[in-house]
């Protein structure tokens, strides 16, 4: 029989007894349109990798810039302008050492950055990097930027500051406004189709340029009542602004908006798992766009994990590295004809490509954990599985390679790992099958593939054979 549900995305129950679906660096795509139908609804294609674009030291990047054809960075202290070569020249240094660095741009050739002590502006064509004087009122936490003005929001308060126009070395004290609809403190700012999103501790407010004098900002009409529960993890995702959000009367969920309308897009499983985090707090986000699929990335650092959510299927994955168990990647940013994201623990750059297949020269290790094949309770025999895979069209140091484990008790204890080969270039049928898989005896059996062959792989479906019992 097939099995439809095997290339699907993560999905963990309060009880992996329920379902604890699991797709670690797979992305589930669409294998077809209306009127253009695949063979199967979904496939699992191989995440995308990594390689080295710049080094610019040895502490995590702290945020990403583009302007025009220059990507401006931080990592530690140090301010870095990158051409697309790759070359790297430090322009200034900032207070702090870790953090959040916001970083925004106008029209006169200054770029803001924002460590949550500070703001700095760089004027590109003086090469100058100085703090004005005097600053915004109130030590700045986040900095956007919507017609001709920056906007800062200010720690432990409702209020807000904007500069001058066109001159980020210019903050009248006067030009001050409070997100007052709910009396909660502001965490963040955010421009969205020139709207100001005011992401406060509970509410989330949203302004407009009104042309009103002196100050030329106004609310709208209504309140979203999600609130932010870390202040990292806004993303703008296509049209939309996600974020980790908290609701006013309780619960956290990751949410996206246009608009006043907030919908809710993480999962009651995913949400669990959340809460069981020492703390979400320190949760960061980012976004990205490739082929075709926008994608919203969250890394929670108490838990050591990353979730993606794709807008495009509606569906959860996630990633990790090699060499620890939440994705490595940061802050990413569309810079000419490449996406580039940041490390979270050193000062490297990568290009993100789906034509990679491994991540800096690490091996992007590829799992999928399937849904229960449950049996209402009635034992039965599964002599075979059968995965359908695209395969031998890579050539590769090695065969690659796919490995399989069972487990038939709802996923507690699991079989050791049988390795099947995935077939050398040219050899595009080999699919990859286990026999004598053996009985389910409570009627429920899932399985954990497995890969970390450095080519091109996609998982199409899998189909089982399998005898009923008598009971």
């Amino acid at each position: 029989m097939d099995l439809p549900d095997f290339t699907g995305g993560s999905y963990p129950a309060q009880s992996k007894n329920a379902n604890n679906q699991r797709t670690i660096n797979w992305v589930p795509t669409i294998a077809g349109t209306p009127g253009a139908q695949g063979k199967v609804p979904l496939i699992l294609v191989g995440a995308p990798g990594l390689e080295l674009f710049a080094t610019i030291g040895d502490q995590a990047i702290r945020g990403t810039h583009v302007v025009n054809s220059i990507l401006y960075a931080v990592t530690g202290p140090t301010v870095y302008r990158i051409l697309n070569s790759g070359v790297a020249t430090a322009i200034g240094t900032l207070e702090t050492t870790s953090g959040k660095v916001w970083i925004e741009h106008n029209a006169n050739n200054e770029v803001a950055f924002v460590d949550g002590r500070r703001i700095y502006i760089y004027n590109s064509v003086t090469t100058a990097f100085v703090q004005p004087s005097p600053q915004p009122v109130g030590q700045p936490t986040s900095i956007c930027f919507i017609d001709q003005r920056f906007i800062v929001s200010m720690v432990d308060s409702m209020f807000f500051a904007i500069s001058n126009l066109n001159d980020g070395m210019t903050w009248d004290p006067t030009m001050i406004a409070a997100a007052e609809a709910d009396p909660d403190p502001l965490l963040v700012v955010w421009n969205l189709h020139r709207q100001i999103y005011l992401l406060g501790s509970l509410t989330t407010e949203i302004w407009w340029d009104a042309g009103t004098s002196p100050f030329p900002f106004q609310p709208t009409s209504g309140v979203i009542d999600w609130g932010l529960a870390a202040t990292d993890s806004v993303a703008q995702v296509a049209d939309a602004i996600a974020w980790l959000g908290v609701h006013k009367d309780g619960g956290i969920s990751v949410v996206s908006a246009t608009g006043l309308q907030a919908s809710v897009i993480s999962t009651p499983g995913l949400e669990a798992r959340w809460r069981s985090y020492r703390t979400i707090v320190d949760a960061s986000a980012f976004s990205y766009r490739i082929d075709g699929n926008d994608c919203y990335v969250i890394t929670f650092g108490a838990g050591n994990e990353t979730f993606v959510y794709d807008f495009i299927t509606q569906l959860w994955h996630e990633r990790s590295s090699y060499d620890t168990q939440a994705w490595r990647a940061n802050h990413g940013a569309r810079f000419i004809d490449k996406q580039i994201v940041g490390d979270r623990e050193v000062g490297n750059i990568y290009t993100m490509s789906p034509d990679l297949y491994t991540e800096n020269g690490d091996f992007l290790v590829k799992t999928r954990r399937t849904p229960h094949i449950w049996n209402e309770r009635k034992r039965f025999t599964v002599s075979a599985l059968k995965i359908e895979m695209e395969t031998g069209v890579i050539q590769g140091p090695l065969e690659p390679s796919i490995q399989l484990r069972w487990s038939k008790d709802g996923g507690h204890v699991w079989s050791n790992w049988v390795t099947r080969p995935l077939g050398k270039i040219g050899e595009y049928s080999s699919d990859a099958v286990w026999r004598q898989i053996g009985l389910a005896p409570t009627g429920d059996i899932m399985f954990d593939v497995q890969t970390s062959s450095d080519v091109k792989t996609v998982m199409i479906g899998a189909s089982l054979e399998a005898t009923p019992g008598t009971s």
